[in-house]
């Protein structure tokens, strides 16, 4: 990929989300207090971090630079790519699901404000779009015109 990006948005965890991962250092400690308390302290730190450390890196990002558009793992030549358009909000419910055809490519995140359907078009794919969630929609679909 080349170094010049049109648009780079990291798709990070939401706060709320490392909740579960803080709560590995008491559950741990009150596990391991019979044997001894610090090194049970200790090691629910540690897993909290080793949580919190794999969200961070499993989380996604969507990339666009002059030959491919990234999402994720998924690499889109750019010249297959057809008309992209921004959903307005109160569009998004349905094209997430009666309008949703079973044959798209779906890249969503929950939480994330603005969505994106980018169409492609090779014959040979089929695949009729993408249905893109993003914080930056506006921006996204400027970088792909």
């Amino acid at each position: 990929m080349q170094q010049n990006l049109a648009f780079s948005e990291w798709q990070y965890p939401r706060i709320s989300s490392f909740l579960p991962a803080i709560l590995f250092v008491p559950a741990v400690w009150i596990v391991g207090a019979p044997f001894e308390t610090n090194v049970g302290l200790l090691i629910g730190a540690a897993l909290a971090l080793v949580v919190v450390f794999m969200k961070l890196k499993n989380s996604r990002f969507i990339k666009v630079d002059g030959e491919f558009l990234l999402l994720g793992d998924a690499a889109i030549p750019r010249k297959i790519i057809g008309k992209v358009s921004a959903i307005s909000k109160e569009e998004q419910f349905y094209e997430r699901g009666a309008r949703l055809d079973a044959r798209a490519f779906v890249f969503l995140k929950y939480g994330l404000p603005e969505m994106v359907k980018i169409e492609i078009k090779d014959k040979n794919d089929p695949t009729p779009y993408l249905l893109v969630s993003t914080r930056r929609a506006k921006e996204l679909e400027d970088a792909l015109s």
